[in-house]
C-alpha cells in the first residue's frame, strides 16, 4: 500500500520492508507493484494489492470485480484512520496494536462490514485487554453492536469496578433494557 508522504524506514525488515508513512498508510512488499487504489471518505488513497484484499474479504472482492479495472479506484465510506489499520491486517505483517478502544472498535466494525471474519477475531482478542480497564465502555459498545458474549464478559468485569461511577457517551446508544441487565448483574 502506498501513499504520498514523508517516509520513515524500519531497517529491521528486509525484502518485505514495511515503510511507515506519517499521515498516510504503509507500503508493504515495495518490490511488487500495487494494482488497485482504495479511496477513503477523507480523500486518502491507498495503493494496494488486489490479491490480498480478495483473499481477506468477499465484500471487497465483489467491489473490485464490479469496478472491473485497476484504473477505477474502489471508494470506501470509512476514513483513512479506520482503513489504514484494517489494510495492515490484510498483509502478512504484525497486527496493528491500538491504544484507544474506540478506534479499535471502529476498525472492528469495518472488518465486520467487509466480512473479514479472521480479522474480526484478531481484533476481538485485542478488545479483551480493555475489559479490566474499561468494562463499561466495552459493555456499551458490545450491546450497541449485538455482541452478546462480549457484553456478558464486560458485565462480569464491571463487578470489579465501583458501582457505575463512570460515564461513557456510548451508554446513550444502548437500550434501557441493556442498562437494566447490567445493573442486575
Amino acid at each position: 500500500m502506498a501513499a504520498s508522504s514523508h517516509v520513515e524506514t524500519d531497517a529491521a525488515d528486509d525484502e518485505a520492508s514495511l515503510l511507515v508513512l506519517s499521515q498516510s498508510p504503509i507500503t508493504v512488499f515495495d518490490t511488487i507493484a500495487p494494482d488497485l487504489t482504495i479511496t477513503t471518505s477523507d480523500g486518502t488513497e491507498f495503493r494496494v494489492h488486489k490479491s490480498f484484499l480478495c483473499i481477506r474479504s468477499p465484500v471487497l472482492r465483489g467491489m473490485i470485480v464490479a469496478e472491473r479495472s485497476a484504473q477505477n479506484p474502489v471508494s470506501l465510506a470509512e476514513e483513512s484512520g479506520v482503513i489504514e489499520p484494517l489494510l495492515r491486517f490484510c498483509y502478512p505483517v504484525d497486527d496493528p496494536v491500538f491504544d484507544d478502544l474506540r478506534k479499535l472498535w471502529s476498525v472492528r466494525q469495518a472488518a465486520s462490514k467487509y466480512e473479514m471474519g479472521d480479522i474480526d477475531a484478531r481484533l476481538s482478542r485485542q478488545v479483551r485487554k480493555y475489559l479490566s480497564r474499561e468494562p463499561l465502555l466495552v459493555y456499551a459498545l458490545a450491546c450497541r453492536d449485538g455482541r452478546q458474549t462480549e457484553a456478558r464478559e464486560a458485565a462480569r468485569f464491571s463487578l470489579r469496578q465501583p458501582a457505575l461511577l463512570d460515564y461513557v457517551p456510548e451508554l446513550e446508544e444502548i437500550t434501557g433494557g441493556a442498562m437494566h441487565q447490567l445493573s442486575q448483574y
